[in-house]
């Protein structure tokens, strides 16, 4: 649903599936899911810290993106990541099966 007076809202919205987690845990995920369709996947993840990540700018130690503005203002709240995972990879791993 969108605000009656659509002129009324301003700013920046966060749109990103419900709930948290870490790299460690979503690539956890992503490998446990990929497993159930058979597919290789590494033995084990390691975890470690964002300082020992090596990139050209430094990330902050905790980027969770709040979308309670995109709630309130449009009614819109997604699903969990872990079913929006669960789709990708299910849809990556059967990919070319029908033809």
């Amino acid at each position: 649903r969108l605000t009656a007076d659509i002129t009324r809202v301003s700013g920046i919205w966060h749109c990103t599936n419900a709930g948290e987690t870490t790299w460690h845990r979503l690539a956890q995920h992503v490998f446990a899911t990929a497993s159930r369709y058979g597919l290789k996947v590494p033995q084990a993840v390691e975890a470690i810290t964002t300082a020992e990540y090596p990139t050209p700018a430094t990330r902050p130690a905790d980027s969770r993106l709040d979308c309670g503005k995109l709630a309130r203002d449009f009614g819109v709240s997604l699903r969990p990541w872990q079913e929006a995972v669960d789709e990708i990879v299910a849809a990556l791993a059967t990919q070319g099966q029908d033809a």
